[in-house]
């Protein structure tokens, strides 16, 4: 680009006060400077110039008979206004390659051209006209027009289109449209294959309406198919599904925090609550919770074994994880209810002071003492009490 600083400072919107062209390091413009006048009004006229700049005149025309000349090119397009030039491409034999441009002199002129003559038929051939643009630039529109065209089409087959995941390897492409055909037409059916044409455990089908795919996924969904249970859901757009993802992880982690945080309470306060219920200085209560122990322990292995890995195993694997949380909390549920009924029949031992303060007190005595010496004598330790069959762990400087 051969912009200087110098044609930046002609410029006749105003006075200008300062001017800048972006260079790279070979000293070449990068496509951008900066221009500073000394009124705001200035700078907004400059800026609708330079919108009035992007109003074509170049017109772009594509599938030319190959007969055409520059003469019949030029009154082709003549009577839309004042052309300043017009050619017809050729290669290197001097044949026309189809098509050509054709510059006006004014934006309306050019505007006339495209919208007269795009479609029209020029010797049994439809002639495209439109505005010239740079390769990024008719780049840049295909994506978008792609895109669009993409997302129509996923509109007009929303909730048609399938989601099919936790395919056994056996599966193939003809699978699919055995099991679902009978509940209505299907436009297309995918299965993912890796390089060596086995299943990855994934694909899509989707049907002519929305109320048979509703209809398949809810006759589908859990069923056997091979060695595992179908996973089906309505398919979504990348972007869509992404989003829907995000506001998923947010709620399951948060759900999954406060269950952590709500169960780390009971798993610490029902053991407890159901030790204070015997009394130690009493033998025959202070026999009863070893056994109460054994007890507890034993259920929580037996709830573990069969309810956890058995049956809530089963019914997130064919209901979904849904309806295994909604379990597993109307079970919790249920214990808590269970708990609060025996409220008034409970022996409580409420603790005196303020349980902050002692844990306080137990880094606070750990501070004082962290350079406190390790006694070389059994003398020099405060043992408790024993029962009988205790073990007194070794003592070591971990434990001073």
């Amino acid at each position: 680009m051969f912009i200087l600083v110098a044609g930046l400072k002609d410029a006749s919107f105003g006075t200008v006060l300062s001017c800048k062209v972006a260079l790279d390091s070979s000293g070449k413009s990068r496509g951008f400077g900066f221009v500073q006048f000394d009124q705001e009004e200035a700078a907004q006229y400059d800026r609708s110039r330079s919108s009035d700049s992007q109003k074509f005149t170049n017109v772009y025309v594509k599938n030319l008979p190959d007969t055409v000349s520059d003469e019949e090119f030029w009154n082709m397009f003549e009577k839309f206004g004042l052309i300043t030039s017009a050619v017809v491409t050729k290669d290197a034999d001097g044949k026309s390659r189809c098509f050509g441009f054709v510059n006006f002199q004014n934006f309306d002129n050019a505007a006339a051209a495209v919208e007269n003559m795009n479609g029209v038929s020029c010797n049994e051939k439809v002639l495209y006209v439109g505005k010239a643009q740079r390769k990024s630039e008719r780049e840049a529109e295909l994506r978008a027009k792609f895109e669009q065209e993409r997302i129509s089409r996923f509109e007009k087959l929303k909730g048609a289109n399938l989601y099919l995941k936790n395919l056994d390897d056996t599966i193939n492409e003809e699978t699919p449209k055995d099991l679902f055909s009978k509940f209505g037409t299907i436009t297309s059916c995918k299965v993912n294959l890796d390089p060596q044409g086995i299943s990855k455990g994934s694909g899509f089908v989707a049907f002519s309406n929305p109320d048979d795919a509703a209809v398949a996924m809810n006759e589908m969904n859990g069923t056997m198919v091979g060695k595992k249970p179908l996973y089906i859901v309505v398919a979504h757009r990348k972007d869509e599904r992404r989003a829907h993802l995000q506001v998923e992880l947010l709620s399951s982690f948060c759900g999954l925090y406060l269950a952590a945080i709500g169960t780390g309470g009971l798993k610490a306060a029902a053991p407890s609550l159901g030790a204070d219920q015997f009394d130690e200085e009493d033998p025959e209560e202070a026999a009863s919770l070893s056994v109460y122990f054994n007890w507890l322990f034993f259920s929580i292995v037996t709830g573990a074994i069969f309810g956890v890995i058995t049956f809530l195993v089963w019914v997130n694997t064919f209901q979904g994880w849904n309806w295994g949380f909604l379990v597993s909390t109307l079970a919790v549920l249920v214990a808590v209810l269970c708990l609060y009924t025996g409220k008034s029949l409970y022996r409580q031992q409420v603790p005196e002071g303020s349980p902050l303060a002692r844990i306080l007190q137990v880094f606070v005595v750990a501070i004082i003492n962290q350079n406190l010496s390790f006694p070389e004598t059994a003398d020099g330790f405060h043992d408790i009490k024993h029962g009988t069959g205790d073990e007194i762990l070794k003592k070591t400087e971990q434990f001073k």
